[in-house]
C-alpha cells in the first residue's frame, strides 16, 4: 500500500489529508475499464489520434496489429503524457478510478503531485501482469466450455 498526501486549499489554509493507494478493487477495474473503453472508441474514430499511438509504438512494429481494447490500454499507460496532452478528461477520470480519489478531489491538485498518484497506482498495480492473468482466465473458460458442449453432444 502507498501512501499520498492529498492538498485541499481551504481559505487561506491548506489542510493535508493521507490516502492508500492501494491494488484495484473490482469496482476500480471496472471503472477503469469505462474509460480505457471510451478512450478506444475516440482513438479509432480519430485518424490523427490513432496515427499519434500508432507513432509513439513504431518501434513495436504495431502496423500489422489492429488497436484492440487491452493495447489501447497499455498505449494509455505507456503513453500518459500524450493521453493527458490529447484526451485530459480520460486521463484524470482514469487516475481517480485507479486511485479511489474523487474526481473533484483530484482535479483540485498540482499536476506534480497528480504525477505522484499515478506512479502510486502503477506501483501497487501491476497492469500488464493483470491484462495476462485476465486473459488466462478467459481462456481457460472457453477451453472448459467447449469441453463441456463437446462432452453433452457425445453423451445426448
Amino acid at each position: 500500500m502507498t501512501k499520498v498526501t492529498l492538498k485541499m486549499k481551504k481559505g487561506e489554509t491548506v489542510e493535508k489529508s493521507q490516502h492508500e493507494i492501494e491494488s484495484l478493487t473490482i469496482e476500480q477495474f471496472q471503472e477503469s475499464m469505462g474509460v480505457i473503453k471510451e478512450v478506444f472508441e475516440i482513438v479509432q474514430s480519430n485518424e490523427a489520434l490513432k496515427d499519434m499511438f500508432n507513432q509513439f509504438y513504431k518501434d513495436e512494429e504495431l502496423d500489422d496489429k489492429e488497436l484492440s481494447i487491452d493495447l489501447i490500454f497499455q498505449y494509455a499507460i505507456g503513453a500518459y503524457d500524450l493521453l493527458l496532452i490529447n484526451l485530459p478528461d480520460q486521463a484524470i477520470r482514469l487516475v481517480s478510478a485507479m486511485s479511489g480519489i474523487s474526481l473533484d478531489v483530484l482535479k483540485k491538485q498540482k499536476l506534480e503531485d497528480f504525477y505522484d498518484f499515478y506512479d502510486a497506482v502503477l506501483e501497487e498495480n501491476d497492469i500488464e501482469k493483470l491484462f495476462k492473468r485476465g486473459k488466462l482466465s478467459l481462456a481457460t473458460t472457453k477451453i472448459k466450455l467447449s469441453f463441456a458442449k463437446k462432452l453433452k453432444k457425445a453423451t445426448a
